[in-house]
């Protein structure tokens, strides 16, 4: 019999509290998963398994979702060829309203868009944050009042992260498949969120 996604994250990080999430709680990330811009790109997600994290009194869950890509050939576009992959992302309830915010690793394609046109949040305060980390925010000023240097500080720990934020839901991955690592990386960046800088 195989080991629950919990069960697998006990193991794996006995520091930690791990127990097995509501049906209550399945609907409510469903429906957030719904709202997600972030997964729109693949051609099914489905959830798997929730996990809880209890971590300082603090509530965050880890999902583990299954994705499907799909591949179409360039030169023979009739072939195509269908990736499944499984990844672990997380999800935790804010104490303030971010408004629908992105953050992700900075390319040198948004550095070279930005020279054109504008539209990233940078802090100035926060030179190193700001140069790793592409951000959009449907409301800056929002965003700006919300974000507390704690809360950049504790994204600048974690490389390749990438966060979307509805309201006050955060969502979290490192967009690999699930292993070992990765679940260890995400439990340990939904720790720092339960932390209190958020």
């Amino acid at each position: 019999m195989q080991a629950s996604i919990a069960e697998t994250l006990q193991s794996l990080l006995p520091e930690f509290t791990f127990r097995q999430a509501t049906e209550k709680d399945e609907k409510s990330i469903l429906d957030l998963l719904a709202q997600s811009t972030d997964f729109g790109q693949y051609s099914s997600v489905r959830l798997s398994e929730i996990a809880e994290l209890i971590h300082n009194e603090n509530h965050s869950f880890l999902c583990l979702i299954n994705l499907e890509f799909i591949f179409k050939g360039i030169k023979c576009p009739q072939h195509v060829n269908y990736v499944f992959e499984q990844e672990l992302i997380g999800i935790a309830v804010l104490r303030k309203d971010y408004g629908r915010v992105i953050i992700r690793p900075e390319t040198l394609a948004d550095k070279i868009a930005e020279l054109f046109n504008s539209t990233e949040v940078d802090f100035a305060d926060d030179q190193a944050f700001s140069s790793r980390y592409y951000v959009l925010a449907e409301n800056e000023s929002l965003f700006r009042f919300s974000v507390s240097s704690e809360f950049r500080k504790a994204i600048k720990k974690f490389n390749e992260i990438e966060i979307e934020i509805i309201g006050n839901i955060l969502i979290a991955r490192f967009k690999k498949p699930f292993s070992d690592e990765s679940g260890s990386e995400i439990v340990n960046f939904m720790s720092e969120i339960n932390n209190g800088y958020n």
